[in-house]
């Protein structure tokens, strides 16, 4: 599919704790509602000024992060790496070089393209 030619749905991870679910949305019941033929790729771009060592995602409501997306590679400012979780929600960990943490919770990959980890 050509990216330009799909809307761009942007999400911002920031150094806060947690971001909130996006307004409109209505938690797990909406994800679960889903078409299962829905294109769950979206890209995560590093925005920050510094690498980003690790990067987890996990399905909501699991305990553990699993192991880390980027294995033995970083994420340098300015690079972007592809993920395609399976369908229901998700959260996602970024871990910066400096250990700051930036999180989001219970996204539905349906409806995302491109998640900016920036401060």
């Amino acid at each position: 599919m050509n990216r330009l030619a799909r809307s761009l749905a942007v999400i911002t991870l920031t150094a806060l704790p947690v971001l909130g679910v996006v307004p409109g949305t209505t938690g797990p019941a909406a994800a679960q509602g889903r078409v299962a033929s829905c294109n769950t790729a979206f890209a995560v771009a590093n925005a920050l000024p510094k690498p980003v060592w690790r990067l987890h995602l996990r399905r909501t409501g699991n305990a553990s992060w699993g192991a880390d997306l980027l294995g033995s590679g970083i994420l340098m400012p300015g690079e972007v790496v592809a993920l395609r979780p399976g369908h229901g929600l998700h959260d996602l960990l970024a871990v910066d070089r400096d250990g700051g943490r930036h999180v989001l919770m219970a996204k539905d990959p349906c409806a995302l393209t491109l998640v900016r980890i920036q401060a």
